[in-house]
């Protein structure tokens, strides 16, 4: 059974592992266009987006992993009628909070431009993201339920792909036109539209005719308000507490440290990109088995999960540390003074998306009260931290702040992810491939000391050496078993590739 979940796992993950790519990549190519127009206005736009997002994510009610819970519950049940009760529900509930949210923002952006973060320019940032709010939060239901159908590949087109070569295109159109800041708010805000029609064309062709028949609507309001309005303040706690570092930059000091701090941002959040694609299918799959009955397929397959999550993870790790002034450089010679940031983001960042397939542990549990206290606990920590660091040292105490923020986070879900579960993520593999990496990053460490490696295009010649060179350790120390080899040969079946010679070396080396 188990291998079974794991070939669904693989085959699901990599698509939106693709998708996922592109979509980063995208996104990068995005803000760099928008850093390399000047510093303090990227600083500036960037703390319009924290606000817009930790808008967005209020007005959502937390509903998103409610709704992929219940309707995979549901699904297994055949009850399409509670199915159908959910989707006009959270349709309805969204579009009444994000309307009002809309309006709210519209009204009071002057005070929070002026009176909290103390820049006047801001105020007509804040006003025209008000206006897609809507747009923005129907936008994520959508995705929510297509993620729940598992019909990921149009997330894939319609999020990761238009959504951000629209972003892309219409900046660059903008920017030539003269508009500036102006130009940038505008663009995004455009793409985020015309994502939206697209979005609503797929959801009405693959998801409402599911529901074409007649059916008795039985609404589960009770239920699925119960499950996800802790999330609610949960998800807005953590969002607010992930964004306090850049909320207090902007309270306390000016555009341009923003602009420093969020150029090492997109980075950090890279470490959030494998273990994102394997939870949008890793989540709905053992929210849908028997933890008492299946519980030898669900540890296998969580434990399996953990071990891909921390292994590609700890790579990016390494190369962060060694090549930070290398990568801050594609944003401008000038944002290079922030490789300290990234360093320091990266090992707090690092943590806390290794611990994403145990915090989805507290969820299947249907534990979400447990996530909103971890979320408030850290929520005032972080606050704390960044006010008395920021105001001593800068952007690095914010990172400072953060990272200390993040590791107290991490271990806490890790406790309580095994009290619950009564499974231990890591195992003797884990350690193994943990020492793989120590071997690959002093060599690394040691090769950039002696070859000056200045250039991007170095920068990502050996990286692909040191990946070539760890994948090596972790077979020659065993690190791999027949559940990884599987996923391997999964991904060639999803591929339509054979690659006979590789599968028979790799062989040797599985345990």
């Amino acid at each position: 059974m188990s291998d079974i979940f794991l070939k669904k796992i693989a085959k699901g993950a990599l698509m939106v592992l693709i998708g996922i790519f592109i979509a980063k990549l995208l996104s990068f190519i995005y803000r760099v266009i928008i850093a390399r127009h000047g510093i303090e206005e990227y600083g500036l736009f960037s703390l319009a987006l924290v606000v817009f997002s930790i808008i967005v994510s209020f007005s959502s009610f937390g509903l998103h992993k409610g709704i992929v819970y219940y309707i995979s519950y549901f699904k297994n049940k055949e009850e399409d009628n509670k199915i159908k009760g959910i989707i006009y529900f959270s349709f309805k509930l969204l579009l009444t909070s994000s309307v009002i949210a809309s309006i709210l923002l519209f009204i009071f952006s002057e005070t929070i431009a002026v009176s909290i973060f103390h820049n006047s320019d801001l105020t007509l940032v804040l006003k025209l993201m008000a206006i897609v709010i809507p747009f923005a939060v129907l936008i994520e239901l959508a995705y929510t339920l297509m993620r729940a159908f598992h019909l990921v590949k149009y997330i894939v087109y319609s999020k990761d792909l238009f959504q951000n070569i629209a972003k892309i295109l219409l900046t660059i159109i903008f920017l030539a036109l003269g508009l500036q800041l102006k130009g940038i708010v505008l663009a995004y805000i455009l793409a985020i539209g015309f994502s939206f029609l697209l979005t609503l064309y797929y959801f009405k062709k693959h998801i409402l005719q599911i529901f074409n028949k007649a059916l008795n609507i039985e609404y589960s309001n009770k239920i699925l308000l119960l499950y996800s309005l802790p999330l609610m303040l949960s998800e807005g706690i953590s969002l607010i507490y992930l964004w306090t570092d850049n909320l207090m930059l902007g309270f306390f000091t000016d555009a341009r440290s923003l602009g420093l701090y969020n150029a090492a941002i997109p980075f950090a959040q890279l470490f959030y990109t494998f273990p994102f694609a394997l939870m949008m299918l890793f989540f709905p799959l053992l929210s849908g088995m028997d933890f008492k009955t299946q519980r030898d397929e669900f540890k296998k397959t969580y434990i399996t999960v953990n071990k891909w999550v921390i292994a590609i993870n700890l790579f990016l790790l390494a190369m962060f540390i060694i090549f930070s002034k290398q990568l801050l450089s594609i944003f401008g010679p000038e944002y290079i003074e922030g490789s300290k940031v990234l360093i320091i983001l990266s090992i707090g960042y690092f943590l806390t998306y290794t611990a994403v397939p145990p915090s989805n542990i507290m969820l299947i549990f249907r534990k979400t009260k447990w996530i909103f206290l971890n979320n408030l606990t850290l929520f005032i920590i972080n606050i704390i931290l960044n006010f008395v660091l920021i105001q001593k040292y800068g952007i690095i105490g914010a990172a400072i702040a953060t990272t200390i923020s993040l590791t107290i986070l991490t271990l806490l879900i890790l406790i309580e992810s095994y009290i619950l579960s009564r499974i231990n993520p890591f195992k003797i593999n884990t350690f193994k491939v943990l020492i793989s990496i120590l071997l690959v990053f002093s060599f690394a460490k040691l090769t950039s000391t002696l070859i000056h490696i200045s250039s991007i295009y170095l920068v990502i010649l050996f990286s692909l050496l040191f990946a070539f060179l760890y994948l090596i350790l972790l077979l020659v120390t065993r690190s791999l078993e027949k559940e990884d080899f599987m996923i391997f040969k999964a991904i060639q079946d999803k591929l339509g590739i054979d690659l006979e010679f590789l599968n028979k070396f790799i062989e040797k080396f599985i345990r």
